[in-house]
């Protein structure tokens, strides 16, 4: 893995902050929650990123070729944390608030659409520079992670 639930903060918080204090129940469930979408979503981002060079990338990520690429994926607003934190609150279907992640039996909850939408820009912009560093090495990015959505869904 090249991130893990520490990146989930700020912008993208869902109440995992690793200065928390005492370990709880809650805590722990929602930290194995987070690292199984890690698991998931950050190999999903980058085989899209990548593309055929994705199994390259993953043996040599810390070679001198690589290295650039993957520190720029470990900044600490990480184009792949706002991916996983993107399919994480719209799989779950949760809000996002102070204190975490939460769901709503009645829907009552304000829709997490706008922050979801600032998120994926983000990445996308991140995801530009990474496309200009890639075709540096003569991979050329042309996939959805270089596409801004917006919140009435056009």
């Amino acid at each position: 893995m090249i991130i893990d639930y520490t990146y989930f903060k700020g912008m993208l918080g869902i109440g995992l902050s690793p200065d928390t204090g005492a370990p709880s129940i809650t805590l722990n469930v929602e930290r194995e929650c987070i690292e199984q979408y890690i698991d998931i979503y950050e190999m999903e981002y980058l085989k899209m990123l990548l593309g055929s060079k994705y199994d390259e990338f993953v043996s040599s990520m810390d070679s001198e070729e690589w290295l650039p690429i993957k520190e720029y994926l470990q900044k600490d607003y990480s184009p792949i944390a706002c991916y996983v934190w993107f399919k994480y609150v719209s799989v779950l279907n949760v809000q996002i608030t102070r204190m975490g992640s939460v769901t709503s039996a009645d829907n009552s909850l304000t829709s997490p659409i706008q922050l979801q939408v600032r998120v994926w820009n983000d990445m996308v912009k991140m995801n530009h520079q990474l496309a200009q560093m890639l075709g540096e090495k003569g991979i050329d990015v042309h996939c959805s992670l270089l596409e801004t959505i917006n919140d009435m869904g056009i």
